[in-house]
């Protein structure tokens, strides 16, 4: 994944700029690129990978997801550790029942 603004990307920019001429020739000092990923329901996912027990999916929370932030990680500290069950509400189960 990219995390930079390609060169490529830069007549876009400018485009964007065309609008305020002052910003036209102003130089480029930084750029950022923001991963934004959602699950089919809007809801977060926190599960174990069907064919992998090692693997934790984790995500969905674009959008909101750094207001739970703490929470998320308390579930997937107890996830990893196995000192409590992942609600059900979570799970990857629900999102595999839509598909069939």
């Amino acid at each position: 994944m990219e995390r930079e603004i390609p060169k490529r990307n830069f007549p876009l920019r400018m485009s964007i700029c065309a609008c305020d001429f002052r910003l036209a020739d102003a130089p480029l000092l930084e750029s950022r690129v923001c991963q934004y990923e959602n699950s089919t329901d809007h809801n977060f996912i926190l599960d174990r990978h069907p064919e992998a027990e090692n693997v934790l999916i984790i995500g969905g929370g674009s959008g909101h997801g750094f207001k739970h932030g703490p929470v998320i990680g308390e579930m997937v500290a107890d996830a990893v550790l196995a000192t409590k069950a992942t609600p059900s509400e979570i799970g990857l189960d629900r999102l595999l029942r839509k598909r069939q």
